[in-house]
């Protein structure tokens, strides 16, 4: 659910960082409870106080819903997969008045594009899932060390 407000926010401000500068902030973000970037940033800059969390488990929020993301994809990449081949399969079984087959590339190529770019989303999704689980299981191992 989202927020109501009386008070909406209307102004946009978009910011650029080198990488050092994002991934410092990505690392304290992480120390802290929250999921979304532009509300920790938002607070930051409010100077609001930000809860720092003590432990830092592999099962947090943001990691579950990053999972249950890449688990949505994967299932709208099966929807696609069997469409394809639904598409295809239907198109091979037609004839052409020579008895040649009639098969629609056009078609074909529709589906088999959608599904390689979301297959590629996921793949650069399921890196960036896998780069977090490897900081956080190196930061666990510094506390405990």
């Amino acid at each position: 659910m989202g927020t109501f407000s009386d008070n909406p926010r209307k102004r946009f401000v978009g910011l650029r960082f080198t990488e050092a500068e994002f991934e410092q902030i990505e690392a304290q973000m992480r120390k802290s409870d929250y999921i979304a970037i532009s509300k920790f940033i938002r607070d930051r800059a409010l100077n609001k106080q930000i809860k720092v969390r003590k432990n830092i488990i592999l099962t947090d929020r943001n990691l579950r819903n990053m999972i249950n993301d890449i688990s949505t994809r994967i299932a709208k990449i099966g929807v696609d997969y069997n469409q394809a081949t639904k598409q295809l399969n239907a198109l091979s079984k037609k004839t052409r008045a020579d008895g040649s087959p009639v098969i629609n590339a056009r078609a074909a190529n529709y589906y088999l594009a959608k599904v390689a770019t979301m297959t590629k989303e996921l793949k650069e999704q399921m890196d960036h899932v896998i780069n977090i689980v490897d900081r956080l299981e190196k930061e666990t191992n510094e506390t405990t060390n």
